[in-house]
């Protein structure tokens, strides 16, 4: 996706484990989106670069991080992000989605719950604005016949 002020946003369902392997190849898609976005004798890279965000929702559980959104970014020694950062990336863990908004509730905690569990009677009943404005973007998605066809291949 490429949002109104043209940061690139990758957006990716990882039903395995989160193996050592799926933590090089999203680090790999990363440098890829930035490395599209650049052409040999641009002079001035500030004019063409967007910042790139992953968005990585995992059925899974990081033991080191217990964490329902985990993010990282480029630091230094002294844990300041990299000025004129280009790189975020969240991992969400969905195994711990029911209990946290068992317990809290917020609408991006809401807005997650909904994609892991889809559109439900018990979700609908909620009738919260998060609840309605994330069912009427699955009926758009569900209406594209093209990302339909695109998310089956997947």
């Amino acid at each position: 996706m490429k949002t109104d002020e043209g940061k690139l946003i990758d957006t990716e369902m990882q039903n395995s484990a989160l193996t050592k392997e799926v933590h090089y190849r999203f680090q790999i898609y990363e440098a890829r989106m930035i490395d599209h976005q650049v052409n040999r004798g641009d002079l001035l890279y500030s004019e063409n670069v967007h910042e790139v965000c992953t968005i990585l929702f995992v059925n899974d559980i990081d033991r080191d991080n217990l964490l329902l959104i985990d993010t990282y970014m480029p630091r230094n020694q002294l844990n300041h992000v990299r000025k004129y950062n280009l790189l975020t990336h969240h991992n969400i863990y969905l195994p711990f989605i029911d209990a946290v908004v068992r317990e809290k509730g917020s609408k991006i905690e809401l807005a997650i719950y909904t994609l892991y569990h889809g559109i439900t009677d018990d979700i609908m009943s909620l009738n919260s604005e998060v609840v309605i404005m994330m069912k009427e973007k699955m009926d758009q998605f569900n209406e594209e016949e093209e990302l339909v066809l695109a998310a089956s291949k997947r």
